[in-house]
């Protein structure tokens, strides 16, 4: 039901919106707002000015956000089309394979999911505390699982950051923590992932083959 509301909904909203968006450009910008600002008069108070040109910016400004809001339901909207367009898929037994094979797999997947959040937010922990007042990639929670997000795709930054042109590997801490990540993350957790989906596809394939 929400795959078929949700797409009418932003539909609707929009065309009311495209309806009326010349006029509210005219009565944002036009000479009820902040085109209308008197600044050569010299009979109106310059704080009267400014009131007008800041209520007249905090109306573009609430435009603004409605906008962002619509990319917001409309990324949402397309999303769901997509998801409902991979399910659909299963209306075949050979273009199943997707989704059956994420079904046969959920439960392993799921605590997948759990382990390897524990070893990543314990990683991060374990970074942030022991050198995010040494590595600029370090120095916040977010840089920290920014960083070890690109660490487990192989990617690694080439110096320590923060104007310390010094190699990652001049730090013996900082060397024992990256490859202790890699081995579990990279190399473990990731190979985890692919033996699950892997196992689950050729249970999958087999099933299809029997019927």
């Amino acid at each position: 039901l929400i795959l078929v509301v949700m797409p009418v909904t932003f539909l609707a909203i929009r065309i009311g919106q495209l309806r009326t968006s010349s006029d509210v450009l005219s009565r944002a910008l036009g000479a009820d707002g902040l085109g209308g600002v008197p600044w050569a008069s010299t009979e109106i108070a310059l704080d009267d000015k400014m009131d007008s040109f800041f209520l007249g910016l905090q109306d573009l400004q609430q435009h603004f956000d409605v906008e962002q809001r619509m990319s917001v339901l409309a990324f949402a909207s397309a999303v769901l089309l997509l998801l409902r367009v991979i399910l659909a898929t299963k209306a075949h037994p050979r273009t199943a394979v997707l989704v059956s094979t994420i079904e046969q797999a959920a439960d392993d997947l799921w605590h997948f999911i759990l382990l390897f959040l524990v070893l990543f937010i314990g990683f991060g922990g374990l970074a942030y505390v022991s050198f995010g007042n040494q590595k600029a990639e370090f120095h916040s929670l977010g840089a920290t699982f920014e960083t070890l997000f690109d660490m487990m795709l192989g990617s690694l930054p080439k110096h320590g950051g923060g104007g310390d042109q010094r190699s990652w590997t001049s730090d013996p801490l900082l060397v024992i923590f990256v490859t202790l990540f890699n081995f579990l993350v990279f190399f473990v957790m990731l190979n985890f992932i692919i033996a699950i989906i892997v196992e689950s596809y050729l249970s999958t394939k087999r099933r299809l083959e029997d019927e």
